[in-house]
């Protein structure tokens, strides 16, 4: 397979479900990331109460493996019922997800879904940064989920409920796609 083409692939990419905790997807060596494009609903969906503290970084979610053409997924990563303290992207060099060519590039819903950090991934971009890959939403927040983090330079990677009364959006590097 040369990540140029969309395979019949299952619902979800990935999933990490029912009390899950402590898993990493993808790494920060060259290699380590995976190709998560195509899926029928889900690249990566984080959900479920006690799914918390896993980890996501240096992967193509919705893109080929050039990093610059699209084989998108509807949603890219969903985290959801629950899920609280996980962590996508990161600081450090290699940690970084390219999150582009989906539907939804990030979900974060529903009650009990909070304390998650998205930073230093480029949504709605090609693997360099440079090139529009655009998602049709960059990051959706909904359905009373709180105290999440888009964006900002934060506690390099470490997971903590102590974060600010309310969620933001800051820092971060966002494609707009124009409706048609």
């Amino acid at each position: 397979m040369t990540g140029v083409q969309t395979c019949a692939l299952p619902i979800w990419g990935i999933l990490i479900n029912t009390e899950a905790s402590g898993n990493i997807i993808g790494g920060l060596n060259v290699g380590y990331g995976n190709l998560i494009s195509g899926n029928a609903i889900v690249g990566v969906a984080i959900a479920g109460t006690g799914t918390r503290n896993n980890l996501v970084r240096g992967n193509l979610i919705g893109t080929a493996l050039n990093g610059t053409d699209s084989i998108g997924n509807p949603l890219g990563i969903i985290i959801n019922t629950g899920a609280r303290a996980n962590f996508i992207g990161g600081n450090l060099a290699g940690s970084k997800n390219t999150i582009s060519a989906n539907a939804v590039g990030v979900l974060i819903a529903g009650n009990g879904t909070d304390s998650n950090i998205v930073a230093g991934n480029y949504i709605g971009t090609d693997q360099a940064g440079s090139l529009a890959l655009a998602n049709e939403y960059g990051v959706i927040i909904e359905d009373s989920a709180s105290f999440n983090i888009i964006g900002g330079g934060l506690r390099s990677e470490e997971h903590t409920s102590e974060l600010q009364s309310h969620s933001f959006i800051s820092y971060a590097v966002f494609c707009l796609k124009k409706k048609k």
